[in-house]
């Protein structure tokens, strides 16, 4: 997104997360012409939460991104009661 310029009319719309998501929502793809710089560090955020919060299936219960985290990929398996991004105990911190 190397025009975020054209989704906010005040740089205070930044705060707004209801905001930049469904202007980045309604922004059609459009390729960085060369020798633009693009906003990924000012967008990113929005992109990724909104993909979670919309994945997550318990999507009122205010989780924050760490505790999601936490709680989904890094948390016990319900399956096998193992962890699925975690060190395992048996390899040493150093190896990882």
């Amino acid at each position: 997104m190397f025009n975020v310029r054209d989704l906010i009319d005040d740089a205070r719309r930044l705060l707004d997360r209801d905001h930049m998501v469904e202007a980045l929502a309604a922004a059609p793809a459009t390729a960085v012409p060369p020798g633009a710089t693009a906003y990924q560090a000012l967008t990113y955020g929005f992109l990724v939460g909104e993909v979670l919060r919309r994945t997550d299936g318990r999507r009122t219960d205010g989780r924050t991104v760490p505790r999601f985290l936490a709680d989904e990929p890094a948390g016990p398996s319900a399956s096998t009661g193992s962890t699925s991004a975690r060190r395992p105990a048996s390899c040493p911190a150093p190896r990882v």
